[in-house]
């Protein structure tokens, strides 16, 4: 019998929705890891970062990829947690943060491809 405070249900399997969230939590690392390493390399060659708030965690590579793995296991706690109470809830929000920082790392890709590149 599944017990909604555990992650494993009886059958020693994930349920399916932690598995999405699990999924979802290791793509947004690798999009972080793109983000952090593409913002680098734009740095490197005289760009500079637009958000303000990032600025100053952008200067150090090791300083970002601290912050970003922060992120990282807050967005998972959140979502681990909020599918406990609202059905999906969870998958959602890992949805939307998936898809700001695809548009975040498109973006860096297209200013390397367009900038650095040439």
């Amino acid at each position: 019998m599944y017990r909604r405070n555990r992650l494993i249900s009886a059958a020693g399997k994930l349920d399916s929705r932690e598995g999405e969230i699990t999924a979802g939590i290791l793509l947004l690392g690798l999009l972080f890891a793109m983000d952090i390493i593409s913002t680098e390399i734009i740095l490197l060659n005289g760009g500079q970062e637009m958000n303000r708030f990032m600025a100053f965690f952008t200067e150090e590579p090791l300083i970002h990829g601290i912050l970003k793995t922060g992120v990282l296991l807050l967005v998972a706690v959140a979502a681990w947690y909020a599918n406990r109470f609202v059905k999906f809830a969870g998958t959602i929000l890992i949805f939307l943060v998936i898809t700001w920082y695809a548009i975040v790392v498109a973006n860096n890709l297209e200013l390397i491809v367009l900038h650095v590149a040439h």
